[in-house]
């Protein structure tokens, strides 16, 4: 065949397809079939948006140390004022002027 005869013009509708012109027959491919059992026991699950974010930061360990500190920090924020006795608003207006000291020191 001549490259005149393997090529299809712009304007060709006569509905012949690239296979049939080209010389490629349907016998030149080999069917491959579905993969045995062995190779779909290795293929796992996606994961979600989620799960994908907490593996990356497991991984990172600077995160973690950061995460764990936040935690920290948000936990003080919110057991700092139930073990205080005072009130946030309460004033002591005649000791105001005082400087500040340790009572367990005095």
């Amino acid at each position: 065949m001549s490259n005149q005869e393997r090529h299809l013009p712009q304007d060709d509708h006569s509905g012949a397809t690239v296979a049939q012109t080209s010389g490629i027959m349907h016998e030149d491919f080999i069917r491959t079939g579905t993969p045995d059992r062995g190779e779909q026991e290795f293929q796992r699950e996606g994961r979600t948006f989620w799960q994908d974010a907490w593996a990356q930061l497991k991984r990172n360990k600077l995160a973690v140390v950061g995460m764990i500190g936040l935690v920290i920090i948000i936990l003080f924020a919110l057991i700092g004022p139930l073990l205080n006795d005072h009130d946030f608003a309460e004033q002591d207006v005649q000791r105001r002027n005082l400087p500040a000291k340790i009572a367990v020191l005095d």
